[in-house]
């Protein structure tokens, strides 16, 4: 205990000896900071909140018939339902493929060698001009720093998320990448319900027995139907909840001027403290050096 009243009392004797040191650093380490928090390109974020569907009545039907089938279904591929469609739609937006036609199709290479070429950044490159990024580097640029996708284990919801210097076009982003997923799902689904269909209409001409006959043609009309609802649905695999809208001007998620201003100030004490503390020791290490 006394220790550290002895500690807390040197601290606060230092304090006042080197206080304008301490307080000099504080307040340059904070100016510092804020100085470099306008110095970065300030990004809008954008965000759509997307709910997977469940299984329709289609999808529960054609499990019933699956199970009645047996093996027959499982070679046949029925019975998996909406959940892994909702799997595979989540695989495919965080896939290479699917990053990659995104970026070229949005022309982002070329946003992101104009973001590059703002006077901020010009100037940190000495005037150089900004080099055009390749398709694999603005793809990994946007699944690494532009794209987030964050999914919420309790409500199953999930949030997709743009980080982008113009907040239109964030937002713009956001929603089309919504819209393309749905879109990829749904037209698989289709693929795979007209090859799933040819196949039980081969199974149809040369099963002999009623009984499996009659299943396979139930299964059949499930096929057709998950086909025809597929295709009736815009938003097959997921239901888009809140989709992204701009975010007014000037609100940006980043840089966060408070934020990078306050570990400023706590870096700056720290570095005060320190330059103190030197302070302190060199005449007694000159003292004992003489």
């Amino acid at each position: 205990m006394r220790t550290e009243e002895s500690a807390l009392r040197g601290t606060l004797l230092l304090l006042r000896r080197q206080w304008l040191v301490v307080l000099a650093a504080t307040v340059a380490g904070g100016v510092f900071f804020l100085g470099l928090s306008f110095l970065m390109v300030p990004r809008y974020r954008a965000e759509v909140v997307l709910a997977p569907q469940t299984n329709s009545p289609v999808d529960l039907l054609s499990g019933a018939i699956a199970g009645q089938l047996g093996g027959l279904g499982s070679l046949l591929g029925v019975g998996t339902g909406r959940s892994s469609d909702v799997g595979f739609a989540l695989a495919i937006l965080e896939s290479v493929d699917f990053t990659r036609k995104f970026v070229v199709e949005e022309n982002i290479p070329v946003l992101m060698q104009q973001n590059a070429s703002r006077p901020p950044a010009s100037w940190r490159r000495l005037g150089r001009p900004a080099k055009m990024p390749s398709e694999l580097q603005a793809t990994k640029a946007f699944d690494l720093g532009i794209r987030k996708v964050i999914e919420d284990a309790q409500t199953g919801l999930i949030t997709l998320r743009i980080d982008w210097v113009d907040r239109n076009q964030a937002a713009d982003w956001a929603n089309k990448l919504a819209a393309r997923l749905n879109e990829q799902t749904r037209a698989r689904t289709i693929r795979e319900a007209e090859a799933r269909i040819l196949q039980v209409r081969r199974e149809i001409e040369r099963e002999e027995q009623v009984e499996v006959r009659g299943a396979l043609a139930r299964l059949l009309e499930s096929e057709l139907k998950r086909k025809a609802f597929a295709a009736a649905s815009t938003e097959y695999a997921f239901r888009v909840v809140d989709p992204a809208v701009a975010p007014e001007e000037g609100r940006y998620s980043s840089p966060r001027r408070a934020l990078l201003t306050a570990v400023g100030l706590v870096l700056g004490l720290l570095a005060g403290l320190m330059l103190a503390v030197l302070r302190e020791q060199i005449p007694t290490l000159n003292r004992a050096a003489r």
